[in-house]
């Protein structure tokens, strides 16, 4: 986090800044449980970060363990064969053979020392070179290092610490410290190299913050929430209406909630904003209700008829913008000059750290009845497996779920959008070559109404085993809902005007809360109330 944001933090907090110019002793570690191409270390000076970069000839894959004493981690592989050690025993490393570690600072930060465990799986008499460049000043650490080889009946212990002294760090130049691996081998195999238990240790001069601490009331709502969870309207504050269970209800006249949340970690939040309405007059279904956060206008949410009071199919998703740790409260407010029924219907919310209901990347983590396995996909289904996934759509349409397989043996699933009635189903094993994420095409058809839907996904098989896995699923819009074209079209509409309320003609441009005239061929026209965002 940069001086400028810890400075907003502290301003919304409501809390004093302490600054320091003092050395600081700083420690960045990665500790690596699965193979990686970067990873960011974990530090403890907020002035100073670090990130592993890995070159392209090591081909992270975590595939196996070590046998050795230490952490049972394989790191990657790398082909022996393109590497070798020059005839002098040295030399023989590339440039894209070797792990880096970069530290950026605010301030300055002084190198102190690196450690960390290294070794070579197999025969292949691998060395390393530990080389530390910051600026336009190189220093080798260390050149053809025996890291050690895992014999299984003879193993051997491969920590390594370097001093790292006089190499400073400065705001824009950062220290890089590279660990060069190659060897003499001279067959085409590949073999495993593995580093983990990486600590670099120094101290930190320059202006740092202590961070205020968030004082959050016992009972109070902390954003994000997570997914199929609503804000506790325990903790909202109503004018009229009545807070109920998770949503507000009797939303009549004058209605005005108020919903305060506590933000904990500074980032990008999301509104969901659902209401349901019975009311079935025409007149009565049309409103409004404005939004705000933390006073300033963030969004209309148009009320409709959903067709009973629970049915939360009218959703506006809304993007808050950067939060900063502290309080913060979202307004919601009841349009009077647009909500002309007796209630404008029940109304709650959500709040996200990001977009956990996107129909365009659906998020497999947060579905129900689901193991996620290492590459991230839902894992080892087998008969009578029952999983399901809630998203977000926007806008009506004739949809397709993409849906990536991988299928080791015969199987169904059937599909369902459990608010619209869809149902299809696929055979798992048909999936083209049978490879992880190989794309499959389920076609669902029409989605009538925009809102937040749930899928369900049913496997069956006439066997009790493996049937496959499933990652990188999406809901893919391919056209209109049947018969909109058509209707459109058939109005023969020739022309459309807008209106404010005040009955003044508008640009079409125009936003808000609108009058739309549309003039068909035959001369009749027809006046709508419309929300124009």
């Amino acid at each position: 986090m940069n001086l400028k944001s810890l400075l907003c933090l502290t301003a919304l907090a409501g809390a004093t800044a302490a600054f320091a110019e003092d050395s600081t002793p700083v420690t960045l570690n990665w500790n690596l449980s699965e193979a990686v191409t970067t990873a960011d270390a974990q530090s403890d000076c907020d002035g100073v970060s670090a990130t592993l970069t890995v070159g392209s000839a090591i081909t992270p894959n975590g595939k196996n363990t070590w046998n050795g004493v230490g952490k049972d981690v394989e790191f990657g592989t790398i082909d022996y064969a393109k590497y070798k050690i020059t005839n002098d025993g040295v030399g023989g490393r590339k440039d894209e053979q070797y792990f880096e570690f970069a530290v950026n600072t605010t301030g300055t930060f002084t190198a102190e020392k690196i450690s960390f465990t290294f070794f070579n799986q197999g025969w292949g008499n691998g060395r390393y070179d530990v080389v530390a460049v910051t600026g336009n000043v190189e220093k080798t650490l260390a050149t053809a290092v025996d890291p050690g080889r895992d014999r299984e009946d003879n193993a051997i212990s491969p920590f390594q610490s370097y001093t790292l002294s006089g190499l400073d760090a400065v705001e824009g130049t950062p220290l890089s410290i590279r660990v060069y691996y190659y060897t003499n081998n001279n067959d085409a195999k590949t073999r495993s190299v593995g580093i983990n238990d990486i600590v670099i240790s120094g101290s930190f001069t320059g202006e740092i913050i202590e961070k205020p601490e968030i004082e959050v009331p016992a009972g109070a709502v902390v954003a994000p929430l997570a997914a199929g969870t609503f804000y506790d309207v325990t903790q909202a504050i109503c004018t009229v209406a009545n807070a109920k269970n998770d949503n507000i209800e009797n939303t009549k006249k004058g209605t005005e909630v108020e919903f305060p949340f506590y933000v904990l970690t500074e980032g990008n939040y999301y509104l969901y904003f659902q209401s349901g309405s019975k009311i079935s007059n025409d007149t009565e279904n049309i409103g409004m209700v404005n939004i705000t956060l933390d006073g300033a206008d963030l969004c209309a949410h148009e009320v409709k008829t959903t067709g009973d009071w629970s049915n939360y199919a009218n959703v506006t998703v809304v993007p808050t913008g950067v939060l900063t740790p502290g309080k913060h409260v979202f307004k919601a407010v009841r349009d009077e000059n647009t909500c002309l029924g007796s209630y404008a219907g029940n109304w709650r919310l959500s709040i996200h750290a990001d977009e956990v209901y996107d129909h365009e990347n659906i998020n497999l983590a947060a579905g129900k009845g689901v193991r996620i396995d290492t590459d991230g996909s839902v894992g080892w289904i087998m008969n009578g497996t029952s999983t399901e996934h809630v998203v977000y759509v926007p806008e009506t349409g004739s949809y397709n779920l993409i849906i990536g397989i991988n299928s080791h043996a015969e199987g169904t699933c059937t599909v369902t959008i459990k608010e619209e009635g869809i149902s299809a189903i696929f055979n798992t094993h048909e999936v083209q070559a049978r490879a992880m994420n190989a794309s499959h095409i389920v076609e669902l058809g029409d989605i009538a109404t925009p809102g937040i839907k749930t899928i369900k996904l049913d496997f069956a098989a006439d066997h009790g085993g493996f049937i496959c896995n499933y990652g990188d699923m999406s809901l893919l819009r391919v056209g209109d809902v049947a018969g909109v074209e058509a209707a459109e079209t058939a109005a023969e509409i020739i022309a459309t005007e807008y209106y404010n309320l005040q009955g003044v003609r508008v640009d079409a441009s125009a936003k808000g809360t609108l009058i739309r005239v549309a003039t068909a061929a035959d001369g009749s026209r027809t006046a709508t109330k419309v929300f124009v965002r």
